[in-house]
């Protein structure tokens, strides 16, 4: 590894193609990052071999993965909420532009009257 930071970033940039991160663009519901998280919590407290599951203690890690998950998946509501709300209030917004543009062409059709 190269011990400037210039040469290490372009070192990298030469190695990141459209085609090594396709894969990760494409994933499947069962494949998001949630469901990996969660997964991975699951499968650490099923390992009979780890101390803490033979002493029957929580697993700090594994504890970790989950609320991480859920904290992914309360901030995918919460983004998705707003962008329904911003949807909602461009909607409205341009409601009003129409009508304020309409109820203009009628004053200025009267004035002329």
């Amino acid at each position: 590894m190269p011990n400037d930071p210039k040469e290490f970033t372009q070192d990298i940039s030469k190695k990141l193609y459209v085609e090594d991160i396709r894969p990760i663009l494409q994933l499947k519901e069962s494949q998001s990052l949630v469901h990996r998280l969660r997964t991975r919590a699951t499968i650490r407290r099923n390992i009979k071999t780890r101390k803490s599951v033979q002493e029957g203690k929580p697993d700090l890690i594994a504890d970790l993965l989950e609320e991480a998950a859920k904290e992914i998946q309360t901030l995918q509501v919460r983004l998705s909420t707003t962008d329904m709300w911003l949807e909602r209030e461009k909607r409205a917004s341009l409601l009003f532009f129409f009508w304020f543009v309409v109820v203009s062409a009628v004053y200025h059709f009267v004035r002329l009257l």
